[in-house]
């Protein structure tokens, strides 16, 4: 990707913002689970933050290319957390991972 200008280069340099990173954990049953990470921008190695956990896809609703104040992670980051956004969607997951995760939270209520 390349910048195609820097007219608020000076502007956005007083927020500090910190690119996001991508990593994959292993999730429920060792399904492995990819998550984007966005650190607060005054992020100290050994400080403990709050976390603030933002589900960004899954194959029934996605996030589309835009910028939303809403779920915004920088935004959230500025604010001191630590953002987690986890998703399997963005690759083909297949019918199966779907049907593994529909309706899980009435399924799960109904077993308790």
């Amino acid at each position: 990707m390349t910048a195609v200008t820097k007219v608020n280069a000076e502007f956005l340099a007083r927020f500090a913002l910190k690119p996001a990173e991508s990593v994959t954990y292993a999730g429920a049953g060792g399904t492995p689970v990819q998550a984007w990470i966005v650190k607060p921008n005054t992020f100290k190695d050994g400080v403990k933050y709050p976390l603030l956990y933002l589900v960004h896809g899954g194959p029934q609703g996605a996030w589309n290319d835009g910028w939303t104040y809403r779920w915004n992670a920088q935004v959230f980051a500025s604010a001191g957390t630590w953002c987690s956004c986890p998703t399997r969607a963005a690759r083909p997951v297949g019918q199966r991972f779907t049907d593994e995760i529909s309706n899980d939270g009435a399924a799960r209520r109904s077993r308790t």
